[in-house]
């Protein structure tokens, strides 16, 4: 037999050895990201990627690569998945590859830490444009929306009007009840308001138990209509106080305004919403009114 085809006959025995190990190593990594999905500590799921590195050890150097492209193919869904990327990876990897294959290794790291850390801003910036009791938008997401509604309204000569509204004695329900009724509160007048608005408008949770609609295209009279249909709904809703029994009713209060021409940002427009919602606490809760 002739050196060629001595090389041959290897060549052809490693392949046949290589592809029961690719599966091998593709079912290691797959049971990793389904554990690390699964809440699995990093101890589980680091086993199974050290197990899926020595069984790419064993391939040689073409299944060597191959096995570390089939890593980097896997980074992604082991990143979303939740497998903590680079500290458990790259040290069994780094432990039982050869050198020249570290490159394709560290390829397949940065490749998870990119799509982790972008998974970590995407959650990030959701955690800042929603309120994360009720649901509705952050202040700081419905003013942003406010400027950018507020400048399409001065352009098309079309009418826009905030209204603020506020659950009246959130603090004392708070005290007689705990914070758990109050909690339940907030988020049953943040559904009735949503009911009584557009798809188009912004909603947002100002702050403690007030909040605050942008409403475009509306006048001033359809404004104050939605507040009075939110306030209807609200008073006509009642919650059990905890351990059952006493029904808790509750209303809310709300100021409604229009933009006009001395209106030069979301925060002033919300000021006068705002002063027209205590007009509306002082005249005796339970009321809209209009500035």
């Amino acid at each position: 037999m002739d050196r060629r085809e001595s090389d041959s006959e290897v060549a052809e025995a490693a392949g046949a050895g290589a592809a029961p190990a690719l599966l091998g190593l593709a079912v290691a990594l797959g049971a990793a990201g389904l554990l690390a999905r699964a809440g699995a500590g990093p101890e589980v799921h680091g086993a199974l990627v050290l197990a899926a590195a020595l069984v790419a050890r064993s391939l040689g150097p073409a299944g060597a690569a191959a096995a570390l492209a089939l890593v980097a193919a896997a980074a992604p869904a082991l990143a979303a998945a939740g497998l903590a990327p680079g500290l458990v990876l790259s040290r069994h990897l780094t432990a039982v590859l050869p050198a020249w294959a570290f490159a394709a290794g560290a390829l397949a790291l940065l490749e998870m830490r990119r799509v982790e850390t972008a998974r970590l801003r995407a959650e990030l910036r959701e955690r800042a444009e929603a309120d994360g009791l009720t649901g509705v938008g952050s202040r700081r997401e419905l003013l942003r929306r406010g400027e950018m509604l507020m400048a399409l309204a001065r352009r098309s000569g079309r009418p826009l009007s905030l209204l603020a509204l506020d659950v009246d004695g959130l603090a004392d329900l708070n005290g007689r009840h705990g914070s758990e009724l109050g909690d339940e509160v907030l988020r049953l007048v943040a559904t009735r308001l949503r009911d009584a608005l557009r798809t188009t408008d912004a909603v947002g949770r100002v702050d403690g138990g007030r909040f605050a609609v942008v409403m475009p295209d509306t006048a001033l009279a359809g404004a104050r209509a939605a507040a009075e249909r939110a306030r209807i709904a609200v008073a006509e809703e009642a919650l059990f106080a905890p351990g059952g029994g006493e029904r808790i009713r509750f209303t809310v209060s709300a100021g409604v305004v229009e933009l006009g021409s001395a209106d030069a940002a979301a925060e002033a427009l919300l000021g006068r919403a705002d002063r027209a919602l205590a007009a509306a606490k002082q005249a005796g809760r339970d009321r809209v009114e209009v500035a």
